[in-house]
C-alpha cells in the first residue's frame, strides 16, 4: 500500500500500522505477528518485535496445525509473517492465521483482520475483515474493537454508523488501546460533544504517546476548555501541532509569541506562524497578521482582510470597510464599503454597524434612511467598547433633533458618555463641550479641559476645538495661582478666566478644527478673528476683522453649530 501513517483520523485511512497497547500472554503474540509491519512504511509506530521462545521448530508447529492446534497454527504464523525462524511468507501467514482464528484464537483474529486491512498477504477487503475483527472484539480483543470501529465510522465493509464507531472506539480505550482513545477524540469532537468530555480523552491518548491527541490536548489547555487554562504548558504542544498542520494549533501559538503569554514574547515568530495558520485558512491569523501588517504592508494587509471577512471574522469585514470608506490604500469606495459594512454588522461588529449608520445617514454609498440609520447607531452604539462612535454620532443627532430624533440634551449626554468610557475621541469631546457649558449637566470646566485635550491628543478636531476655546478664554487653564478654586459648579462667571490664556495657540488649534469640517472650530476661530488678539507678539497679531468673522460664523452655521447662526 506505500507509506502510510500510523495516526491518521478514522475517516481518512485503512489501518497501517498496529495500535499500541498494553501487552499480556496473548497480546505480545500479536504484536510479535503485526509489529512487523513496520517494514511496510510505518516507521512512525515503534512498535516491538516479539521473539519466540521454545524449542519448538517450525516443521513441529506445522505438523501440530495439520492436527487441528489452533495454538500451533498461530505460532507458526508469526513466524513465517516476520521471517523469524522461518521463510517470510505473508500469504502462508495469512492462511495460518486465519485457521487459527477459526480455532477461537481471538488474537488470531485480530491479526487476520488487520491483515486484510493492510492488503498484506491477501487482497485489500474491508467486508471480509469486519467479521474476523467483531468476533475478536467480542472476545476481548481491545486492537480489534479499534479496527472495527474505524471500519465502522468510515463506512468500510459495514455500515456507516458513528453512534457504533463510538461505541467500539470507548472500548478500545478502555482496553488500553491508545489509539483507540485518539480515535474517540475525534468522533466526540464530531458530535460536538462537552469539552470537559473530551480534554480528559487527549490527555490520556497524548500521555500514551499519541501525536493527535496532543495537538487535541494542546488546544484545550490554550482555551481553557474543559480544563484549567495553561498556557504555559500548551505553547511547547502548539509548536508541534502546528508543524504537523494543525492551521489553528499556528493561530493560537501566534497569539502566545505575539502577547507574551506562556512564552517569551517574539512578534517576528508570531507574524510567522501567524502566516502558516493563515495559508491553513484559518481565518483569525489571517486577521491577527493583518493587523501586524496594518501600516508597514498596507496592500498586503488589505488583501489578508478580506480573506479573513471571507472566512467568517466580522473585525477583518469591518476593517476592510473602513479603509474603503476613508480611501486608505486606493480609491474610495463607499458602496463597496457599505456592503461590507453591513456584513460585519451581521457579524456581531458594533462599530461596523456605527459605519454603516454614518453611510445610511448621509445617503453615502447606500441609500439615505435616516430612521434605519439612527437604528444602526443606536445597535452599534449598545455593541459595547467597539460601538464608541456610534454613540457620539447618535448623542449628536439627539442633541441637535436630527434624523427624526426629539431634542433631549440627558439622551445625548448619555450617549456621550456611553461613547467616551469606550475611549472614542469624538465622543469624549462632545461630552466635554457639555461639561464646559453646564446647564444639562453640572459646569465642570477643568473637567473639560481634561477631555479636550485627550481628545485633541488623539486627533479629533472637535477635541482641538474644545481645547481653543478655553485657550481662546484662559478658562479651567491652570497656571500655578488659579488652581484649586472648585470645580468651576458657578455658572455665573467662569473660573480662572484669563489665567491661562493663550490666544495665538487657540488660534493654530481651531483653524486646523475648523479646516478638518469642525463647526465648533469656526464658530471658535470666529470669535478670535472678530475679537483680535491684542497681545503684542511678533508673527502673531492679529487686528480685528469682522468680514473675516462672519464668513467663518456663516461656515459654522451651515456646518450645524446653532450659536453661529445667531452671529452671522
Amino acid at each position: 500500500m506505500g507509506s502510510q501513517s500510523c495516526h491518521l483520523t478514522a475517516s481518512e485511512r485503512v489501518l497501517s500500522c498496529p495500535p499500541m497497547m498494553k501487552m499480556n500472554s496473548m497480546r505480545a503474540v500479536a504484536v510479535a505477528v503485526l509489529g512487523s509491519l513496520v517494514g511496510v512504511g510505518c516507521a512512525p509506530c515503534p512498535l516491538p518485535v516479539a521473539r519466540l521462545a521454545g524449542p519448538r521448530t517450525p516443521a513441529e508447529l506445522d505438523k501440530g496445525c495439520s492436527k487441528g492446534s489452533a495454538k500451533d497454527c498461530w505460532d507458526l504464523a508469526t513466524m513465517v509473517w516476520s521471517g523469524e525462524g522461518a521463510p517470510k511468507d505473508d500469504v502462508r501467514a495469512v492462511g495460518l492465521m486465519r485457521r487459527a482464528c477459526d480455532g477461537q484464537l481471538p488474537a488470531a483474529c485480530a491479526a487476520l483482520g488487520r491483515a486484510y486491512l493492510l492488503g498484506r498477504g491477501t487482497a485489500v477487503d474491508p467486508a471480509a475483515a469486519a467479521p474476523v475483527l467483531e468476533r475478536a472484539c467480542d472476545d476481548g480483543e481491545a486492537a480489534a474493537c479499534n479496527d472495527l470501529g474505524t471500519l465502522a465510522r468510515g463506512g468500510s465493509g459495514v455500515a456507516k454508523d458513528d453512534t457504533r464507531a463510538e461505541q467500539l472506539y470507548r472500548r478500545a480505550c478502555d482496553g488500553e488501546i491508545i489509539e483507540g482513545c485518539g480515535n474517540l477524540v475525534g468522533v466526540l469532537r464530531a458530535r460536538a460533544a462537552a469539552a470537559a468530555e473530551i480534554a480528559p480523552l487527549a490527555k490520556r491518548a497524548c500521555d500514551g504517546g499519541h501525536a493527535p491527541s496532543c495537538n487535541e490536548w494542546a488546544l484545550y489547555l490554550w482555551t481553557g476548555e474543559g480544563v484549567a487554562r495553561d498556557a504555559a504548558a500548551a505553547v511547547p504542544l502548539l509548536g508541534p501541532a502546528c508543524d504537523a498542520g494543525r492551521a489553528r494549533a499556528c493561530a493560537y501559538l501566534g497569539d502566545a509569541l505575539m502577547a507574551g503569554d506562556g512564552v517569551a514574547a517574539d512578534p517576528a515568530r508570531a507574524a510567522e506562524v501567524y502566516g502558516k495558520a493563515c495559508d491553513g485558512d484559518e481565518a483569525s491569523a489571517c486577521l491577527a497578521l493583518a493587523k501586524t501588517l496594518d501600516s508597514a504592508d498596507a496592500a498586503r494587509a488589505t488583501t489578508l482582510y478580506g480573506k479573513a471577512c471571507d472566512g467568517g471574522q466580522a473585525p477583518a469585514c469591518a476593517a476592510l470597510a473602513r479603509r474603503l470608506d476613508r480611501g486608505e490604500g486606493g480609491p474610495r469606495d463607499a458602496a463597496r464599503a457599505a456592503v461590507l459594512y453591513r456584513r460585519a454588522c451581521d457579524g456581531g461588529d458594533a462599530a461596523a454597524c456605527g459605519g454603516l449608520g454614518v453611510l445610511t445617514l448621509k445617503g453615502d454609498g447606500v441609500a439615505a434612511d435616516p430612521a434605519a440609520a439612527v437604528a444602526l447607531l443606536t445597535r452599534g452604539c449598545d455593541g459595547g467598547k467597539d460601538g464608541g462612535a456610534a454613540c457620539g454620532v447618535l448623542g449628536r443627532l439627539i442633541e441637535r433633533g436630527e434624523a427624526g430624533q426629539t431634542v433631549d440634551v440627558y439622551k445625548a449626554y448619555a450617549a456621550y458618555e456611553k461613547g467616551c468610557d469606550a475611549k472614542d475621541p469624538r465622543a469624549c469631546a462632545l461630552l466635554a463641550r457639555m461639561y464646559e457649558r453646564g446647564g444639562a449637566v453640572d459646569k465642570d470646566v477643568p473637567g473639560a479641559l481634561t477631555r479636550y485635550q485627550a481628545a485633541c491628543d488623539a486627533g479629533e478636531q472637535e477635541g482641538c476645538a474644545g481645547l481653543a476655546n478655553l485657550l481662546r478664554t484662559g478658562s479651567g487653564i491652570a497656571t500655578g495661582k488659579g488652581e484649586g478654586k472648585g470645580e468651576g459648579k458657578d455658572e455665573g462667571k467662569d473660573e480662572g478666566k484669563d489665567e491661562g490664556k493663550d490666544e495665538p495657540r487657540a488660534l493654530v488649534l481651531a483653524t486646523a478644527a475648523c479646516d478638518a469640517g469642525s463647526d465648533y472650530g469656526c464658530w471658535v476661530q470666529g470669535s478670535i478673528v472678530k475679537a483680535g488678539i491684542k497681545l503684542p507678539k511678533p508673527g502673531v497679531s492679529l487686528k480685528a476683522d469682522k468680514k473675516a468673522a462672519k464668513a467663518l460664523f456663516v461656515k459654522a452655521c451651515g456646518l450645524g453649530y446653532a450659536d453661529a447662526c445667531k452671529e452671522k
